[in-house]
């Protein structure tokens, strides 16, 4: 009878082993990493859903260094999960991969992948933000390259400074009010920036300034720009197939409006001798300044094709010379007179490009400033000749901020410059040419009172000059324009 007993209880405990032995199973996780910038230092880790934990509780080691990380997870049999790899220890998720719009994304859980298992062991094997089964190297390519932009010109015309940086948010990213930053690099107004997104994927998204709370540009709802009418949300979207997708150029802050580029309006071509000059029947161009001296001037003539360096048409060339005779400093300068008003309405800046071919000399050199005078004639009755008789508005280029062209080297070449076509809102000089206009003239005794308003469909005449300051300087060169 005892050996009966102790028979049976064996199998019991046998029994019983196998039942709780058989309860649980391994998944083993090995995420390549060769496609990220860098691993963070703080580890890379498998977290989320209802069976994997928080940031940190489950991290993966690349033991060998070959650029996967690997770790296992015991779980009872039976079961199912998200889960998402993260590139760092962050409480709040910031690091974790971004799938959106990946087959293996579930949108209605974070965008993470989701994993269901039975009673048998199971390896995963993936690339860090990027669905499929293999590392990196093994997986197509399923991102394509999407083009941001808006042009915000008109928004800029509301601001003390132009904005550095838009962004561009939306699903593709998490909502996360940064997403894509855009650039403005060569002043134009339009913003750009590209983000790699999943193929075969529909996005939402709209442009933000400052993040959440910020000035977001998006749809008008209900309108021909507004991805899914249907809901309350003012998103733009689009559909992302598998080839490069340029994105419309939407206005930021004006709904549905798509920029369209104005075609460039050349008020100055240097085409004919007469257009380059201020010497001569016909001359354009007409010099003024304040002193008798012989040391100050500007000539300007015309320099054929030809003989242009780096283009293929005419140019000015100046010649100039500033003599310190006023108690203040000296100035040169040469102004064209319309005769009549040009519209500039439509156009964001004034552009020019700048050779200095010979940098200034003298003792006035290094402080010699560039100027740009516009002439609004909105005010004027009859005719007008000089800047006495106009609104003037100038824009400053400052050698004091490594503005001026003057402080160009010879090796630069041509270097164009832009000017917003914009009111600054100073009657002084101490804004730069980067912020627009000023309207100083007046208190200098060289302008009309005017409407204190940059009228740019008014525009009856341009001058420049060549300034320093400190009596007794010179300052003499060669520019070509």
């Amino acid at each position: 009878m005892k050996k009966m007993i102790s028979i049976t209880l064996s199998f019991f405990y046998l029994f019983l082993f196998q039942i709780i032995y058989s309860q649980n199973v391994t998944i083993t996780f090995n995420v390549d990493m060769s496609d990220v910038d860098a691993v963070d230092g703080g580890g890379v880790f498998v977290a989320g859903g209802a069976s994997f934990g928080s940031p940190g509780d489950n991290p993966l080691l690349d033991d060998d260094g070959d650029g996967i990380y690997t770790g296992s997870v015991t779980l009872a049999e039976n079961g199912s999960s998200n889960y998402t790899f993260l590139n760092g220890n962050c409480g709040d998720w910031s690091c974790k991969e971004n799938i959106a719009g990946q087959e293996c994304a579930d949108a209605a859980n974070w965008n993470d992948r989701l994993i269901e298992w039975t009673t048998e062991d199971i390896t995963v094997n993936a690339c860090f933000a990027r669905c499929g089964d293999g590392s990196c190297s093994s997986l197509p390519a399923q991102t394509v390259q999407v083009t941001f932009s808006t042009e915000a010109s008109a928004y800029n015309a509301t601001l003390d400074a132009p904005v550095s940086i838009i962004h561009a948010t939306g699903s593709f990213e998490g909502w996360s009010g940064a997403g894509v930053e855009m650039t403005d690099p060569d002043g134009d107004g339009i913003y750009v920036g590209t983000a790699d997104i999943a193929q075969n994927s529909e996005i939402e998204y709209k442009y933000i300034i400052g993040g959440w709370g910020g000035t977001e540009s998006g749809a008008v709802v209900g309108e021909s720009c507004d991805f899914n009418p249907t809901d309350t949300y003012n998103n733009y979207g689009a559909v992302v197939g598998e080839d490069p997708l340029v994105l419309p150029t939407y206005v930021f802050g004006q709904g549905c409006t798509i920029y369209t580029p104005t075609n460039d309006l050349v008020l100055h071509d240097f085409e004919t001798p007469e257009s380059a000059t201020n010497a001569g029947t016909g001359a354009e161009w007409t010099q003024w300044d304040e002193s008798e001296s012989a040391l100050n001037y500007t000539n300007l003539t015309q320099l054929p094709a030809a003989d242009t360096p780096d283009l293929d048409s005419p140019v000015m060339m100046a010649d100039y010379g500033v003599d310190g005779t006023l108690g203040w400093g000296g100035y040169t300068g040469v102004y064209n007179n319309y005769g009549s008003a040009v519209d500039l309405t439509g156009y964001n800046y004034l552009s020019f490009k700048f050779y200095n071919l010979t940098p200034p000399t003298g003792s006035g050199a290094q402080d010699l400033e560039f100027r740009v005078v516009l002439w609004d004639i909105s005010d004027v009755t009859g005719e007008y000749v000089d800047r006495g008789d106009v609104e003037t508005w100038w824009a400053f280029f400052k050698p004091n901020v490594n503005e001026s062209p003057f402080q160009n080297e010879v090796g630069d070449g041509w270097v164009e410059y832009r000017i917003p076509l914009v009111d600054n809102g100073s009657s002084g000089d101490g804004a730069g040419y980067k912020d627009g206009f000023a309207n100083p003239g007046v208190g200098w005794g060289v302008s009309i009172a005017g409407n204190d308003a940059l009228d740019i469909n008014s525009i009856g005449g341009i001058a420049f000059e060549m300034v320093f300051g400190g009596a007794g300087n010179q300052a003499m060169g060669t520019f070509f324009n």
